[in-house]
């Protein structure tokens, strides 16, 4: 990884911490970053081994089809609220 990725990337988990913080501050600045940490360390190793794509594909499609769940939702409740 280059230098101006890992400084994006560290950038990005800071950004994640505030804002998991401020979402959920029940929660707890240190359980938030032990969450974050071992998150961004499981990202890092998967792209040194680089994750077979058959692994990536079924992510993608879940991914997709919540998106579309909730498309369906929000058409519905608009369609409910017209009525």
């Amino acid at each position: 990884m280059q230098r101006s990725q890992v400084e994006v990337c560290n950038q990005n988990v800071r950004l994640l911490r505030v804002i998991l913080n401020a979402v959920f501050p029940s929660v707890g600045q240190s359980k938030i970053d032990e969450m974050v940490d071992t998150k961004a360390k499981q990202v890092a190793e998967e792209e040194r081994t680089g994750a077979p794509e058959e692994e990536k594909k079924p992510l993608f499609k879940e991914a997709v089809d919540l998106q579309l769940k909730d498309l369906q939702f929000l058409k519905q409740n608009s369609e409910n609220l017209k009525a």
